[in-house]
């Protein structure tokens, strides 16, 4: 499939913290996501990003993973939270304006509650940041999804 949801649509969060642009790649437990930095978005100042700020980033890309699950099973999404960040490492200190990132996530293990997700950061070329989070995940609904036809 190619045709993913706009982001919005599978995260619990709204403008102007939703900071992916789109959905490239998506198997159940595995999520690509693209981002351009742009000026006067969260996180960006003096036209960079930092590398420690990509966690949420890679947040928001577990958040894309598991709601898009809910969203093909008619689900509503949860809203979660990162308890712990294992291994994060920078390959360089921030990204410019203008560069287009890219966000992996991939469950390394979880159930309902608690997951373990392995995150990159890169660009065309090289890992910027990579991280292990484990996220808590609440009983809470936040919103009803439809699933596709």
């Amino acid at each position: 499939m190619t045709d993913f949801p706009p982001i919005s649509v599978l995260v619990p969060h709204q403008e102007p913290m939703v900071l992916l642009d789109r959905v490239l790649v998506w198997t159940p437990g595995r999520v690509e996501c693209a981002f351009v930095v742009r000026n006067g978005e969260r996180f960006v100042e003096d036209g960079l990003l930092a590398a420690p700020l990509t966690l949420e980033h890679m947040a928001q890309a577990v958040a894309t993973c598991v709601g898009y699950e809910a969203y093909l099973d008619g689900r509503g999404m949860r809203v979660g939270m990162i308890v712990a960040i294992r291994k994060f490492s920078a390959f360089g200190s921030a990204k410019a304006v203008g560069d287009e990132l890219i966000v992996r996530a991939d469950r390394d293990r979880g159930n309902d509650v608690l997951s373990h997700f392995h995150c990159e950061v890169r660009d065309a070329s090289e890992l910027f940041t990579s991280a292990t989070l484990t996220l808590l995940h609440s009983e809470g609904l936040v919103q009803k999804m439809s699933s596709p036809d």
